[in-house]
């Protein structure tokens, strides 16, 4: 499954990534795949707040990727 599962709308200019989601969308059935994840940070050491990761790739039974 690919999350989420359609392409968002208002991300229509970011053409490589939507190129790499469609060619991953075929694979969605194998594997669990998440698009433009964020997350927090809580460091207090000068760090960037916000982080995104452009896809994740897991396979439940063997590993997860991050492809950025």
């Amino acid at each position: 499954m690919i999350y989420p599962n359609n392409f968002p709308l208002n991300r229509e200019d970011f053409k490589p990534e939507k190129t790499v989601y469609d060619l991953l969308k075929r694979l969605s059935d194998k594997y669990d795949i998440f698009y433009s994840k964020k997350f927090i940070s809580n460091s207090s050491t000068g760090e960037r707040p916000e982080y995104e990761i452009d896809f994740i790739i897991i396979d439940p039974k063997k590993a997860m990727l991050c492809l950025e």
